[in-house]
């Protein structure tokens, strides 16, 4: 393999890194608008008074649900969401590892081509 050939095989390596890291980014950020909804629809309920309806959303339906149920299902989401952002940004990290190695790479065999 030629030393070209080899610069080309990491810079492929490093778009697709790259690309990992944006859809991690744009999952973590739908996991942030997740919580913040939940939270949010957790608090207005909270100032609702006990008699007061609520639906909870089934597909493109809205079902009748109690208050303490719908608030046990939101903090549910907002805990599970939690979870799943720790484990997105510990791949993230772990891919800005892979990126930053491979940079160096590049960098490496961008030098031993000037030095031919």
């Amino acid at each position: 393999m030629t030393s070209m050939d080899h610069l080309m095989e990491l810079q492929n390596k490093q778009s697709e890194i790259r690309r990992h890291i944006a859809q991690l980014s744009a999952q973590l950020h739908a996991g942030e608008r997740v919580r913040g909804t939940a939270d949010l629809s957790i608090r207005y309920m909270e100032t609702l008074s006990s008699s007061s309806q609520v639906y909870k959303p089934l597909g493109k339906l809205y079902v009748a649900t109690s208050k303490d149920n719908l608030a046990q299902e939101l903090a549910l989401t907002i805990e599970k969401s939690k979870a799943e952002s720790t484990r997105l940004e510990t791949l993230r990290d772990q891919f800005a590892a892979k990126l930053d190695q491979c940079n160096s790479e590049i960098e490496d065999a961008i030098n031993q081509i000037d030095k031919k």
